[in-house]
């Protein structure tokens, strides 16, 4: 759940940025792309840790004793680290098929264009208030506001959305 939420938030990130300076067209495979690129990230990093687990039971296993600490780790500590060892390397090769799962990958990006679009919508929301509150409004302004609202949604927005670039 936590790898998927960091890819997540990844490409949520992505398009974000793409969509604030204009940079990435929606249409294309670039957040693919990207998703697939955070989930490399951490295979990377879950490839990684099983690799330093794996020196740390060779290390443990030829020692006796008790531990000092919570990162000394003595041939008890053993099978429970060769578990960890086990369960990123589990982690590594899930993370491996759901990044050539281009269902997935999909439904990846699909669930980050939502995220995106919120925190988009959120942020021009807090900027209308705080425009309305600082500037002096046309007197029809808050009787048409909800209007317009709903046709930059279903017209600008939904025209970004399949790629298009909305009229200036």
């Amino acid at each position: 759940m936590l790898a998927e939420y960091a890819s997540r938030m990844a490409v949520k990130n992505a398009i974000v940025v793409g969509a604030v300076n204009g940079s990435v067209r929606f249409a294309d495979g670039t957040y693919a792309r990207a998703a697939r690129a955070a989930i490399d990230g951490l295979i990377a990093q879950t490839d990684a840790s099983a690799v330093r687990i794996e020196a740390q039971v060779r290390l443990a296993a030829a020692l006796d004793g008790r531990a000092d600490h919570v990162h000394d780790y003595h041939r008890a500590d053993v099978e429970n680290l060769v578990r960890r060892q086990d369960q990123d390397e589990a982690l590594s090769e899930r993370l491996r098929e759901r990044r050539d799962d281009d269902e997935y990958v999909d439904s990846l990006v699909e669930r980050a264009r939502d995220d995106a679009w919120r925190e988009i919508a959120g942020a021009i929301e807090e900027e209308l208030v705080r425009v309305q509150a600082t500037e002096t409004l046309d007197p029809d302004y808050p009787r048409e506001r909800d209007a317009r609202l709903r046709d930059f949604v279903a017209e600008d927005l939904a025209l970004l959305l399949s790629g298009v670039e909305p009229p200036r």
